[in-house]
C-alpha cells in the first residue's frame, strides 16, 4: 500500500513555522521590551487575578467566544491528542505582569506544538485593553526577573501572526 507524505510534510511545514528563529526580540514592539524592563510591574500568578477586561481581551486575541485558560498547576490540553473526559483548556497561565498602563501575560499553548508565549496590551483608565505585541519564547519563565533576562537577551522569536 502506498502512503502519500503529505501529511508528514504539512505538519513537519507547520511545526517549522511556529518555531521561527531568534530575532532579537522583534516580536515585542521596543515599547513594550522597554517597559517590561524598566517598568515597575505587579505580578498575577492566577487568572482570578486578571481584570475582567483583560480577560475579555485575550479571549478575542486568541479567537475564543469567553476566556478559557488553565491556572498555573492545572491540567490542560498539552499535546494534539484528546484525553477522555471533560475538555481541557488549551493555555496555561504561567504570569502576568501589569501596572497602570500594560499588561503582559506569559501562557503556554498545546497542541501539535507545546509553545511559550508573551503578549502584551496597552491599558487606559475607562477603556478596553488593546493588544501591542506579542512573541514567542523558548520556554517556561518561572518568574519577572527571568523574562526579564530573556528579554534583555534578545531571546524572543518573530511575532508569530494570528496564532496565539
Amino acid at each position: 500500500m502506498k502512503h502519500s507524505r503529505w501529511p508528514l510534510f504539512l505538519a513537519a511545514a507547520s511545526i517549522a513555522l511556529l518555531g521561527a528563529s531568534e530575532s532579537g526580540g522583534k516580536g515585542l514592539s521596543p515599547e513594550d521590551r522597554k517597559h517590561l524592563l524598566s517598568g515597575k510591574l505587579t505580578v498575577a500568578r492566577k487568572t482570578s487575578e486578571l481584570p475582567p477586561k483583560m480577560k475579555a481581551a485575550f479571549a478575542t486575541l486568541v479567537k475564543q467566544p469567553a476566556f478559557e485558560m488553565a491556572e498555573p498547576e492545572q491540567p490542560f490540553q498539552v499535546g494534539d491528542a484528546i484525553a477522555p473526559g471533560p475538555p481541557l483548556p488549551v493555555r496555561r497561565l504561567v504570569l502576568a505582569a501589569f501596572d497602570e498602563t500594560a499588561c503582559f501575560v506569559h501562557y503556554e499553548r498545546g497542541g501539535v506544538a507545546h509553545l511559550y508565549y508573551v503578549v502584551a496590551f496597552g491599558l487606559e483608565k475607562g477603556k478596553d485593553p488593546v493588544f501591542r505585541s506579542g512573541t514567542r519564547v523558548e520556554g517556561r519563565l518561572e518568574d519577572l526577573s527571568t523574562l526579564r533576562e530573556a528579554v534583555a537577551a534578545g531571546k524572543l522569536h518573530e511575532n508569530v501572526g494570528d496564532f496565539w
